[in-house]
This record gives structure tokens, C-alpha cells and sequence, in this order.
């Protein structure tokens, strides 16, 4: 029962974080993008 309730815990907790932090990342990475004097027709994209 212990080792359930740690389980829920870490998945509940992670899972209220996490979010947050894939938001700073994208911040952080729309940050530096600006920063560098990239713009977006300058860019070539590829998919595939």
C-alpha cells in the first residue's frame, strides 16, 4: 500500500510539474531564438 500511494504520488506531482516546466523550455527557447536575430523568414524548414 505504501509503495502505491508513493506511486500515485510521484505520478500526480510530476504531473502538475511538468507542464510548467515544458513551459519554461519553450520560453526559454523563444527567448533565445529572438535574442540570436533570427527571424522566421530566414528559416528553412524540413520535415520528413
Amino acid at each position: 500500500m505504501n509503495r502505491a500511494l508513493f506511486a500515485v504520488h510521484c505520478y500526480l506531482s510530476w504531473g502538475f510539474v511538468s507542464p510548467y516546466i515544458m513551459a519554461l523550455v519553450h520560453v526559454a527557447a523563444a527567448l533565445q531564438f529572438r535574442y540570436k536575430g533570427y527571424s522566421v523568414e530566414e528559416m528553412d524548414y524540413t520535415s520528413g
